[in-house]
């Protein structure tokens, strides 16, 4: 258990080791500078949707911080969505739920994220969500070809 979301994000940076990260909002965070200036790593920033769209290197993770509670919820649902639409790998982001209380646990894991952990201090409330592709649609037993329309039948019936 991290003490800080500082803490939480070096550690999750230092378990997924990006050599291109793409920060999205509108500073770094300390810990993401922390993580560059200990080895290599190329950090795009972006704060917008568009500039997300635009960024030419493709990304082996993004942090979202401090951007998605000064947006309305559709942009805000939009500038989440951004990066994995772009299939970056891995993805982190920190909402202040005391700042935009229409976001909700719902709402975030629709877009396939899952919440890691909260941090309450005095009037914040900051939820951190991680995206990543490996773990998000986990294969299931009745979800492959093996159970569909009946496979042992095939050629035997015609219909």
């Amino acid at each position: 258990m991290a003490n800080s979301p500082n803490d939480l994000l070096f550690d999750w940076l230092t378990v997924m080791s990006p050599t291109c990260v793409l920060n999205i909002g509108p500073a770094q965070p300390p810990a993401l500078r922390r993580y560059s200036d200990d080895r290599p790593v190329n950090v795009t920033s972006a704060a917008t949707t568009a500039e997300i769209a635009g960024v030419d290197s493709r990304p082996e993770a993004a942090v979202i911080s401090d951007a998605v509670e000064k947006l309305p919820f559709l942009a805000g649902q939009a500038l989440l969505a951004a990066p994995r639409n772009l299939l970056i790998p891995n993805v982190l982001a920190t909402i202040d739920h005391n700042q935009s209380p229409e976001w909700d646990f719902n709402h975030l894991i629709a877009l396939g994220f899952r919440r890691l952990e909260i941090f309450t201090d005095h009037n914040r409330a900051l939820a951190v969500y991680a995206y990543s592709i490996t773990d998000y649609n986990p294969k299931r037993a009745w979800n492959n070809a093996e159970n569909w329309a009946n496979p042992e039948r095939f050629g035997k019936y015609w219909w």
